[in-house]
C-alpha cells in the first residue's frame, strides 16, 4: 500500500534542460557548407571530392558543441511562482499585464532565472545573456519555464 508521506517526502518539481549555443554565428557558416556538400554530393559522379567539406562541416559543429550551456530549469511549486508575480506587479497602462496579473516584461526573464538550476548564474551573467541570446533562443527558454510551472504533469501509459 502506498505511503502518503513517503510519496510527499520523494516529491519533486518538474526539470527540463535547454542547450543555449552561445555561437549562433556559426549557424549560417554550418548550413551553407552543409549545402554545399549536398550540392558537391550530387556532382560526386563527376568525382568531386567532399572530404574537406566533410572536415570543414564536422569542425564548425565542434566549435557550436564546444559553445553550447546547457541550461536545468525546475518548476518553481506553486506558492513560491504566485510569490515571483507579486513582485512584479502589473502596470497600469499595459494590456497585456493586466491579463497577466503581473509586469510581462520584468517577470518572464526573472522567472526563467529563478527556474535555471544549474549552472549557478550571477545577475551580471544573466544579463549579459539575455543580450547575447536570440528571440528564438529566449522564447524556447519561456516555453520549458512556462510548461514547467503552468502545464499539468501527466503520468505516461
Amino acid at each position: 500500500m502506498l505511503n502518503l508521506d513517503d510519496l510527499i517526502n520523494d516529491a519533486r518539481l518538474p526539470e527540463g534542460t535547454y542547450d543555449l549555443c552561445l555561437r549562433a554565428d556559426l549557424q549560417a557558416e554550418l548550413e551553407a557548407k552543409q549545402l554545399e556538400l549536398a550540392a558537391a554530393v550530387d556532382e560526386d559522379s563527376l568525382g568531386v571530392d567532399t572530404g574537406d567539406l566533410g572536415a570543414e562541416i564536422e569542425l564548425l559543429r565542434e566549435q557550436m558543441a564546444g559553445s553550447v550551456v546547457k541550461l536545468r530549469l525546475r518548476g518553481l511549486g506553486r506558492q513560491r511562482w504566485a510569490a515571483l508575480q507579486k513582485q512584479f506587479p502589473p502596470r497600469d497602462d499595459d494590456r497585456l499585464d493586466a491579463v497577466c496579473g503581473y509586469n510581462y516584461d520584468e517577470f518572464m526573464p526573472a522567472a526563467i532565472r529563478e527556474c535555471i538550476v544549474e549552472p549557478a548564474i550571477s545577475a551580471t551573467q544573466w544579463d549579459k545573456l539575455l543580450n547575447l541570446m536570440t528571440d528564438g533562443q529566449y522564447t524556447a527558454l519561456q516555453k520549458i519555464m512556462l510548461r514547467l510551472n503552468t502545464k499539468d504533469v501527466q503520468v505516461p501509459l
